[in-house]
Parts: structure tokens; C-alpha cells; sequence
């Protein structure tokens, strides 16, 4: 009696078995993929089957578990050249011997499962997302890159809505992958926008510090870093192996010790320049035990002298954007306009929160000049957002000045008289364009050309950049690139919305007083300070 062989018909919830010999002879089977060769086309729709032969076939793989199993006959030299998974398994003690015949069980992995990520082309749109995760993690086992990249490409751009809706598991999930890096960086990309999401989960103690040192590594999240601080603080204790109490006061020197070891590598990734004075002596101060001596000097030394150059502490995070509304573009997009601004010191920021307070909206208070020069005048430096009719493209640009200019020491302008357009000279400004709203992650910015006018402040005109980069008077605009790179694709077109901000920077006025943080209580003695319940 013939060995069976597996039949597909490209569905991988139905499987036959077929006792009928291979319709492939051994002549045509070798004429078509070479034995000898290592990089077989992957690619090829018929290569499953080729790869799946029976005939001359000298492995059996036995996926599944009982009654679900299905027996694969396959060549050794074959499989064992297409991925780096089968060359290791078959040539090591994985895989048993028996009457000429290698016998390899597989039964972690579903038949279906199998037979998809091992198949040559696979039509993910058929498939369900949690089908789609499931072979993602086989193929990540099995390290066939190929369908990992196309699986996390196709979940990404065509099920997003899915991931945000599980965003914690999958977030857990692509964390205990190396190979999901595109999966990994979706997931850190949407955290870092309101890591409450993950922070607040049924998952946040089951994350690995996989997800920490990339998450701590990001410039732009959301979040007070003493409020980062804290979840780490908690995330830390929740690894531990027995905890009888979550106040940190009440813990052994054996859970100090386990703590310490835990969080070590991850304290540094914390950004102290971001701390008050407040915020180091409830937060930081308890926990000085588990913090390196070396580090805690310097933030020390920092609290007392902000100038102070720093050699262990990292640099403030970019700049957070709090109480941000807009019909445009979102909060994300409107950070990504924040952090081009120039000539912002890193550690000026540390202490700064910014707001985009709504100056105008056009669908809500008109179009007219006259409308924006009353609204918008005199209000300092402002962000311009205007959303073209025909394609939706977002575009803008950066007044670092402000409108119904007064001539100020360091800014420059030509006017042709008094009363009508003026020039205004600055290199801090710039125009953007975002895409279209279906593609707004296609962001471009343009900057300043030198010697070249970067605001036309006109009585008459809505707000423009530039000679003519950007041009608007009412509900009509034009483009016509001079002053600034050229980066807007319409060239004249009608706007359907446009808004502007105003840029407020709040800084903390909190005093720096550090006499109860001197070296007897921060570094060396037991620290007496209030208790931090967690």
C-alpha cells in the first residue's frame, strides 16, 4: 500500500488525503526545482506542491494534534534549504529515523496554519485577523521572513481599525516576536499618542522590558515623565515574584534587591530633566534605593543647576501638545508641526507645556481678510492650516512673528508703504504640506530660503507665506513657489477650511528650592520623606 498524500485545493480549512500516486514524476519533479539548490521561488504559485511531492519523498511532517493531524511528505534537502528553521530541526535530534523515512512532528501548529504560511502565495484578504495573527506567530517560529513582512504589512494598512481595537493584546503579542518589528512599531507609535491605553489594561503587567526600552527610547509621547515614572515604578513591582504588599515602604531587602535588578536597565531610559523639584522629592526621592548612586548625584546636581552638562541623564522629550482641537488634523499631526519649529533648546522645554489655542476657524467666524486681521493680529507666533477643496490637501505654515506686525529689534521688512503689504525676514518660519486626508502621514516640510521674505503681512490678504507660496485672500488660493521649498502640489485652488492658532508656551513657575535634597537624605542616610503608597 502506497503512502498517502496530501491534495490541497488552496483552501486551508479543507484538506484531502489521497492513497493515488503523485501526478509529478521524478523528471519533471527535479527538471522544475533544481535538488541541489538553496534558493527555490518561494513565490511560485505551484511550489507547495512541488515542495509537497510524494514521490522520492524521504520526509514525513506531522502537524497537529490528535483526532486534527495530517501527514506532509516532503524532500529533506528541499525543505531543509528554504528556511533556516527545517535546516536546523532536520539535522539535529528534533526529528526521528524510521525505515529510511524522517518522522518530525509539529504539533503547536495547526494543519491550515501550515499549509498557508509554508504556501507560495497567499491571499490574506480571505483570511480573518486572527487567522492572520496566528500565522504570523508560525512564521515567526518557522522564520519565513516572507510572510511575516506581507502578514504585518497587510494588518497594518488594511485592518488598522482592527488593531486599534485590540491594541493592548496585540501590543503583548508583537512584543513576544522579535520579527514583528513593523507590528512593534504601529503599536508603539499609537501608545506614545495616549499610553493611558496600554497603561490601563487587563496586559500592561504582562508586558516584557522588550516594549519598555523601545517605548522610553521615544521622544514623543504623550505623557508627564513623572506619570511614566510612576507606571515603570508599578510595572516593576508587578514582576515580582512574591509581593505581599504594594507600598513600597513595607518591602524586604530581598524584594529591594529583585526590584533593583528588574528596573536597572530602564531607569536610566527616564527623562529626570523633566522633573520639578515637587515631583523628584514625592516620586523619585523613595525610591532611592534602587536607583544608581552615580545617577542620583547628577540629578542632583541638575535640580540645583539646569545649565548643568549632562553625561548620564538623557535630554527632555520633545515638547507635549495639550488641549488641542482641531476640524483638520489631529493631535498627532499637530505634534509633528510643533517639533519643526526651530531654534527651541532641548532643555528650555523641560518645564514648557504647549497649548494651540484656536484663534480662527473660517466655518465658524468666515473667510473675509478682515475676519483674520481682527481675530489674529498681535497674537504672536501662530500656525496656519488650511484644507484645499478639490484634493484635500492639508497645507500650512509657521508665523513665528505675528500678524499686523510692529517692527521689533532682530526681525526686518520692506514695505511698499505704510499701509499696505509688508515683508517680513525670519528664518524660524516654515510651510507644510500633510497629504490628503486619506494620506496624512505623507508629511513634507519647507523652510526658509536665504534673503527671501518668509511673511506677506497685507491688510487686504488673508494669511500668506512667502511672495507667493502661499497666497490667500477669502476662499481663493494660489502657490507659486519662491521664498520656501517647494513642497504644496496645488497651484491655485479654493479652500473649504482653514484655522489658526495661536502658540502658547506655559511654563512651570514653580521655584528650584533644593535644601531638603542635599546629600544627607537624597544619597547616603535613610530617607525620612513622606510615604508613596502605590
Amino acid at each position: 500500500m502506497t503512502n498517502p498524500t496530501v491534495i490541497y485545493n488552496y483552501s486551508p480549512t479543507e484538506f484531502q488525503v489521497s492513497t493515488s500516486k503523485s501526478s509529478w514524476s521524478d523528471v519533471s519533479f527535479y527538471k522544475l526545482l533544481d535538488i541541489n539548490s538553496v534558493n527555490y521561488n518561494l513565490k511560485s504559485e505551484s511550489y507547495f506542491h512541488y515542495l509537497f511531492t510524494h514521490r522520492s519523498a524521504d520526509l514525513v511532517i506531522e502537524v497537529g494534534k490528535k483526532p486534527n493531524i495530517v501527514k506532509f511528505w516532503a524532500h529533506t534537502k528541499i525543505l531543509s534549504n528554504s528556511t533556516p528553521y527545517f535546516k536546523c530541526a532536520l539535522s539535529s535530534s528534533w526529528a526521528r529515523f524510521e525505515n529510511d523515512i524522517f518522522i518530525f512532528k509539529k504539533p503547536n501548529i495547526t494543519p491550515q496554519v501550515f499549509h498557508i504560511v509554508l504556501d507560495g502565495k497567499v491571499v490574506w484578504k480571505k483570511y480573518s485577523e486572527k487567522d492572520i495573527l496566528v500565522c504570523l506567530v508560525a512564521s515567526d517560529e518557522l522564520l519565513i521572513d516572507r510572510i511575516l513582512d506581507e502578514g504585518q504589512c497587510h494588518l497594518i494598512e488594511q485592518r488598522c481599525t482592527w488593531i486599534l481595537y485590540n491594541l493592548n493584546v496585540i501590543t503583548f503579542i508583537s512584543f513576544r516576536h522579535k520579527s514583528f518589528k513593523k507590528l512593534q512599531n504601529y503599536c508603539i507609535e499609537k501608545i506614545c499618542k495616549n499610553p493611558i491605553l496600554v497603561f490601563r489594561s487587563n496586559y500592561f503587567f504582562k508586558l516584557n522590558d522588550i516594549f519598555w526600552i523601545k517605548f522610553l527610547n521615544q521622544d514623543n509621547i504623550q505623557m508627564e515623565e513623572f506619570e511614566i515614572w510612576h507606571n515603570l515604578i508599578l510595572w516593576g513591582i508587578g514582576q515580582l515574584p512574591t509581593t505581599k504588599s504594594l507600598s513600597f515602604f513595607n518591602f524586604s531587602r530581598k524584594e529591594l534587591a529583585d526590584l533593583k535588578s528588574i528596573l536597572q536597565h530602564l531607569i536610566p531610559l527616564i527623562r529626570f530633566t523633566e522633573f520639578s523639584v515637587s515631583q523628584i522629592y514625592t516620586f523619585v526621592c523613595p525610591f532611592r534605593d534602587i536607583i544608581d548612586l552615580n545617577l542620583r548625584k547628577e540629578i542632583l546636581n541638575f535640580q540645583n543647576n539646569l545649565k548643568l552638562r549632562l553625561n548620564i541623564i538623557l535630554e527632555p522629550r520633545q515638547p507635549k501638545l495639550y488641549y488641542f482641537k482641531s476640524n483638520i488634523i489631529t493631535p498627532l499631526q499637530a505634534t509633528m508641526i510643533l517639533h519643526k519649529i526651530p531654534k527651541i533648546e532641548r532643555l528650555t522645554l523641560a518645564k514648557i507645556h504647549c497649548e494651540f489655542k484656536l484663534l480662527l476657524r473660517a466655518t465658524r467666524d468666515g473667510f473675509t481678510s478682515k475676519i483674520f486681521h481682527q481675530l489674529c493680529d498681535n497674537k504672536g507666533a501662530t500656525i496656519v492650516i488650511i484644507k484645499v477643496k478639490s484634493s484635500g490637501e492639508i497645507i500650512g505654515g509657521y508665523n513665528p512673528i505675528c500678524w499686523g506686525y510692529k517692527k521689533k529689534k532682530g526681525w526686518y521688512y520692506w514695505d511698499r508703504n505704510e499701509y499696505s503689504t509688508k515683508y517680513l525676514y525670519t528664518d524660524d518660519s516654515f510651510i507644510f504640506s500633510l497629504g490628503t486626508c486619506k494620506n496624512s502621514w505623507n508629511a513634507k516640510f519647507g523652510f526658509v530660503k536665504k534673503h527671501e521674505p518668509a511673511i506677506r503681512d497685507d491688510p487686504n490678504l488673508g494669511p500668506c507665506f512667502g511672495k507667493e507660496d502661499i497666497y490667500m485672500k477669502n476662499k481663493v488660493c494660489s502657490s507659486e513657489s519662491s521664498s520656501f521649498d517647494n513642497i504644496i502640489l496645488a497651484k491655485s485652488f479654493s479652500i473649504i477650511e482653514y484655522e489658526v492658532f495661536q502658540v502658547v508656551y506655559k511654563r512651570s513657575e514653580e521655584n528650584r528650592w533644593v535644601s531638603f535634597m542635599d546629600q544627607k537624605y537624597f544619597e547616603n542616610d535613610k530617607y525620612v520623606g513622606p510615604v508613596f503608597n502605590l
